[in-house]
């Protein structure tokens, strides 16, 4: 496997296992436990076109999300 293909395969399961990983909370909604926080309020919008870029690049789906 090369770096690439092991960096795509690390990608998309940082987003599947992790960001995109849901839970039901007692009282029955659906939320995700893990999350990434900024408290800089500039890096915001650029870090999350990082992360929709990685996921798309990653090919992984939005299935269920949004």
């Amino acid at each position: 496997m090369s770096n690439d293909e092991r960096l795509r395969e690390l990608v998309a399961e940082f987003f599947t296992n992790y960001l995109d990983y849901t839970e039901d909370s007692d009282s029955g909604v659906m939320f995700n436990p893990i999350y990434i926080s900024c408290c800089r309020a500039l890096k915001l919008e650029p870090l999350e076109k990082l992360l929709i870029e990685m996921k798309t690049l990653a090919g992984v789906s939005n299935k269920g999300q949004e």
